[in-house]
């Protein structure tokens, strides 16, 4: 969605910052976040852009050939946990609703999505990843989607700002830039 959004509008300048903490707009200089999943913290206006469904993944050198047939088998997998989001425990969802939550034992916890991802591809664990993040992954082989009927629960993606005064004209058409780009689907419902 940036990267169109850039291209779209080419007097737009954007500084980038990867981090899970709460900003701190006017100490440094923001004129917006992005949150994905949790809450808005602060006096802030938090616009909401869409939802990341998460699905479950597994390299094939993990797995061995073996095929994962309901949940409770995947206790028994090494597991890379997201710390942010999940750590000892998983709760999913399958599509018809049903909820379960399962107990799960890492061998690593990183606050990054991306290692977490390349730790996965390199048979280390399986994962709960955002479906975006490995969609090629899967299409190509690299990792397999356990359960396609099972989910995460989808971590909602706000863009926040500070209170009014109203935001400037760059910050409303970098919100409608990201509106429209994220209305298309972040996990394709046919990918399994």
């Amino acid at each position: 969605p940036l990267v169109q959004a850039l291209k779209a509008a080419p007097g737009l300048r954007v500084d980038w910052l990867l981090n899970d903490a709460a900003p701190n707009f006017i100490e440094q200089g923001l004129d917006c976040a992005i949150r994905v999943g949790g809450t808005a913290e602060g006096a802030v206006v938090a616009i909401p852009l869409a939802s990341v469904p998460r699905v479950l993944v597994a390299s094939p050198e993990l797995l061995g050939g073996r095929r994962i047939e309901a949940p409770d088998a995947l206790a028994a997998l090494p597991w890379i946990a997201i710390s942010t989001f999940y750590r000892q425990e998983l709760q999913l969802e399958r599509d018809d609703g049903v909820r379960q939550r399962l107990p799960i034992r890492p061998v690593l916890a990183t606050d990054s999505l991306y290692a977490t991802r390349e730790a996965a591809r390199q048979g280390l664990g399986a994962a709960l990843l955002s479906g975006w993040s490995v969609r090629q992954d899967i299409a190509e082989g690299r990792l397999v989607h356990l359960l396609p009927r099972w989910r995460g629960p989808a971590l909602p993606v706000h863009l926040l700002y500070p209170t009014p005064p109203a935001p400037p004209a760059r910050l409303r058409y970098f919100l409608e830039a990201m509106r429209r780009s994220m209305a298309e689907p972040l996990w394709p419902d046919g990918l399994s």
